[in-house]
């Protein structure tokens, strides 16, 4: 039996936790030992409890972090050094067959190359180092050439758009392998003439996920007349910001804030059109979306148009008011078109399956 390590950073509301939690419910079959590390200290309950139902083996660093020095070079290299100490440690005590760093940063990616461990697998759901200073970036980008080149390392992606990110930085083409949505759990939205139209969109509240963009198209759809109502499940830093903006602009009426969602099929089952206004390296919510039937209005930028023919399972726009406002009104007035387009995006969205993931992932596993 095969020792298996993953590696997370932490277990946030996202398509990352998601991804993972489906991949090792796929794994735990008695083919595999399964060990995962937890970096940080800031992690769901919810989802630490999925994992502990599971058969494997949970280590909690509950590595805090200090927000009010995150810009600080220094802070991130003794942060990065003070990670790579305990994972080391960890690893030389587990001996695993493979290890599977799930986005976890610089620490897991410098650690292998004194591990003696059998193979990497690194999944990078875009190029995380663009996310640091200059100097740990150009760090990493030589560390990971230097494991691409050396070593026995794998790197996965989770669709094409990202594979340009992970060629630049190591020089080297990855694999890719879309993630996986369990259909089961999800019900078909049953279209039907309504005088309201809810939109919907499940994400974090960060920057990251430009609901700003959303924020104005509401304001937008208001002066248009259409009658609406905007759902934002989730919740981060920019809440406050955001339920600002609305208030400000009028639209506590149009806009509910639902913080953390438990039950994510039941909210799509009772929405119209799934609205999607930022970037992905794959995007779970959009496929989620997909599979109860869900029409998508989303900005054409990162991995959504592997997910989505423009016209076909929803729309591709401009990161632009009027142009996202315009396919959200055209699939607002036409009842005929949202049920034809739903059904699409929802024959398409059962393609990404988690057994298929799974098998990819095995695969790469058994080289």
């Amino acid at each position: 039996m095969k020792k298996l390590l993953y590696i997370v950073s932490t277990l946030q509301d996202g398509g990352g936790t998601v991804h993972l939690i489906d991949l090792l419910k796929g794994m735990v079959n008695g083919d595999y030992l399964i060990s995962v590390i937890i970096l940080l200290k800031a992690h769901r309950r919810k989802y630490l409890k999925q994992l502990m139902k599971l058969d494997v083996k949970v280590i909690l660093l509950d590595i805090e972090i200090d927000f009010n020095r995150l810009d600080s070079p220094w802070y991130q290299m003794n942060r990065f050094i003070f990670k790579y100490k305990k994972v080391d440690k960890i690893v030389r005590q587990l001996k695993p067959d493979i290890i599977h760093i799930q986005s976890a940063g610089a620490t897991s990616l410098i650690m292998p190359i004194w591990s003696k461990t059998n193979k990497i697998i690194y999944v990078t759901h875009m190029l995380e180092a663009f996310n640091y200073k200059w100097a740990i970036k150009w760090l990493l980008i030589l560390v990971w050439r230097f494991r691409a080149r050396y070593r026995n390392i794998s790197f996965v992606v989770t669709s094409n758009a990202s594979a340009s990110y992970t060629v630049a930085a190591t020089n080297m083409q990855p694999e890719v392998i879309y993630n996986g949505v369990d259909s089961n759990n999800f019900l078909v939205r049953k279209h039907y003439a309504s005088d309201v139209i809810t939109l919907v969109n499940v994400a974090r509240l960060d920057k990251d996920k430009n609901h700003d963009l959303i924020i104005d198209v509401a304001d937008n759809l208001r002066k248009h007349g259409i009658t609406f109502k905007l759902l934002l499940a989730g919740d981060g830093d920019l809440k406050e910001h955001l339920q600002q903006r609305v208030e400000e602009l009028g639209l506590a009426m149009y806009v509910d804030f639902l913080r953390f969602v438990y039950d994510v099929p039941k909210l799509l089952s009772e929405c119209d059109i799934y609205v999607h206004p930022c970037r992905e390296a794959f995007g779970i919510s959009i496929v989620e979306a997909m599979i109860s039937g869900l029409p998508v209005v989303s900005i054409n930028e990162g991995a959504v148009n592997e997910l989505i023919d423009d016209g076909k399972e929803g729309f591709l726009v401009e990161k632009d008011v009027q142009k996202f406002s315009n396919a959200i009104m055209d699939l607002a007035n036409d009842l005929d078109k949202r049920k034809c387009i739903g059904a699409s995006a929802r024959k398409k969205g059962l393609l990404y399956s988690v057994e298929a993931m799974v098998e990819g992932y095995k695969k790469i596993y058994n080289q």
